[in-house]
């Protein structure tokens, strides 16, 4: 019977090593990602154009975007804003995807342009 109590005294003390807690690994003040854009919707003639702009809160910055045109990647479309001319008469739909260095991703609400 003692040496049951020394195997259970030893693991005991290993599963409290293993549960020691290093404060230097947790990130102070995290918060989820979120991104919002302005204007939220737009109406515009043939030959003009409107400048989507975004902001995001939370994450880990640094951060990278890249905006969607119809569901469709926007080539060199890869910053905080975009200004966007339509070809012609439509409706498109306009989205934001940003990701932060955590692998963290947020797409931003769609948005029309008639």
């Amino acid at each position: 019977m003692s040496q049951n109590a020394k195997l259970i005294l030893f693991m005991a003390i290993t599963l409290f090593a293993f549960a020691t807690i290093n404060p230097a690994n947790f990130v102070q003040g995290a918060t989820s990602l979120s991104v919002s854009i302005t204007p939220p919707s737009a109406s515009i003639d043939i030959g003009e154009s409107v400048e989507f702009n975004s902001t995001v809160s939370g994450g880990t910055s640094p951060y990278s975007f890249q905006w969607f045109l119809n569901g469709s990647y926007v080539n060199g479309a890869a910053s905080q804003s975009w200004i966007f001319k339509p070809p012609s008469k439509g409706t498109y739909s306009v989205h934001l995807r940003v990701n932060d260095s955590a692998s963290n991703v947020v797409d931003g609400k769609m948005l029309n342009v008639i």
